[in-house]
């Protein structure tokens, strides 16, 4: 009794004694764990851990998130250092740092109550407990997308990122289906032959999974759970996809999509299926199915953007300072390499170009929002390949929802409504 009493003494001795530094920062802490704690709707006076948990998303993103936040405290990764990275980078990050931060900083004040002040432990946990309140601080949580409205406060990507000129070339699958010829899915079809007898795994995959990739544009991700093919009564094929990047109010749990046997990778699952008793599946390891697409693509002679852009920039250069327009030869496009999200754009210009509703679209790309659609493939982008799709089911009904109307602008940049504007 007596040893218990002494040992909450010395706590509150050592509490007392603390430098003003060490008890300004728990301060700090604390009074950022109580904001959290009522934005998740809990009382000032509570002490419940759940209202710091992360928010409810899929086990594949709460892995990411972690995996992020804990190369953001090993590394000691700043703003402008995160800021620094592709605007899709900075918001994941972001995204991360609101999701995990929270209870790492509670967990880290817990543990720090057993610690002696002054030691090694004791500073270690104060450093990443800064780093942590920094970190909340710089990206403060967003659900509502405020950040998008002028005068929010909340900090942008285009606020903090360096200047254009000092960023890493950045090249989207959407800028690789521009540069790809019409009959790019035929010629990496006609390929498959030199990948399948080389490599007996590839050799009991392939086939089926470039098949699927060709007819739905589905995901790795969902290639990899496996995607059931099937005949329907009329003769076409059924194809089931679970999918993936689903949560309590985002992707669609199962989607069927009904396809039309008019392409070769079309006739060879439906072959497959008649050879085995009415069902077969498309399935492939993501990572192996990345590395088998783009060596097709390589074998396509398809040529990489980076190195295509700087040789245009080349052949221009030339022929200016000949006095001449440069040759269509000496800018002729030769496509890019080919990943498997090449064909998810590809899917989505087809669906825009063949006139489908983006309600529609949105089911055959496992979307519960229509706004999703627009940073996948455009209407223009469409090559002369047909799209099989002829109808689709998905688990939940569609949402038909726009950009905000309002977007905060600067100089330069162009709102919602096209017109440039300037920042208030």
């Amino acid at each position: 009794m007596k040893s218990k009493k002494r040992e909450e003494t010395k706590k509150m001795t050592v509490t007392k004694n603390l430098p003003e530094h060490d008890k300004a920062l728990i301060r700090r802490a604390q009074a950022q764990l109580k904001q959290i704690q009522q934005r998740a709707g809990f009382g000032g006076a509570s002490a419940d851990k759940d209202a710091l948990r992360p928010r409810v998303c899929s086990p594949k993103t709460i892995e990411q998130y972690e995996k992020a936040a804990e190369r953001v405290i090993r590394q000691r990764m700043q703003l402008q250092a995160i800021a620094a990275l592709s605007k899709n980078s900075f918001y994941f990050y972001r995204a991360a740092i609101n999701s995990q931060m929270p209870p790492l900083l509670y967990q880290h004040l817990v543990e720090l109550k057993q610690l002696t002040p002054g030691t090694p432990d004791w500073d270690q946990h104060l450093e990443i407990i800064e780093h942590c309140c920094d970190l909340l601080e710089d990206f403060p949580a967003d659900p509502d997308q405020s950040h998008l409205y002028t005068l929010s406060g909340k900090p942008t990507w285009s606020d903090l990122a360096p200047p254009k000129k000092d960023r890493p070339k950045s090249q989207t699958k959407a800028q690789v289906l521009s540069y790809l010829p019409d009959d790019w899915m035929h010629r990496i079809w006609n390929k498959l032959p030199i990948l399948i007898n080389r490599d007996v795994y590839a050799a009991e995959h392939l086939r089926y999974a470039i098949a699927v990739l060709s007819l739905t544009g589905c995901r790795p991700d969902e290639l990899e759970k496996g995607v059931k093919v099937q005949r329907t009564p009329k003769g076409d094929l059924l194809l089931t996809i679970k999918g993936s990047k689903v949560s309590h109010k985002s992707g669609q749990e199962v989607r069927q999509l009904v396809v039309a046997i008019d392409t070769p990778w079309a006739e060879e699952l439906g072959k497959a299926v008649d050879r085995y008793d009415g069902t077969v599946w498309g399935y492939a390891p993501a990572k192996y199915l990345n590395d088998w697409v783009r060596e097709l693509g390589q074998r396509c002679g398809f040529e990489q953007l980076d190195k295509l852009q700087d040789r245009q920039a080349q052949a221009r250069k030339r022929a200016k300072a000949r006095g001449k327009p440069a040759t269509r030869s000496a800018l002729r496009q030769i496509p890019d390499t080919v990943s498997p999200y090449v064909y998810r754009h590809a899917i989505s210009a087809g669906l825009k170009q063949a006139g489908w509703s983006k309600t529609e679209i949105a089911k055959a790309l496992g979307h519960r929002v229509t706004r999703t659609q627009q940073y996948y493939g455009k209407k223009r982008q469409a090559k002369k390949s047909p799209i099989s799709i002829k109808a689709v089911r998905a688990t939940h009904e569609i949402k038909e929802n726009t950009s905000p109307p309002t977007l905060r602008v600067g100089p330069g940049q162009k709102q919602a409504n096209g017109r440039s504007g300037t920042r208030p």
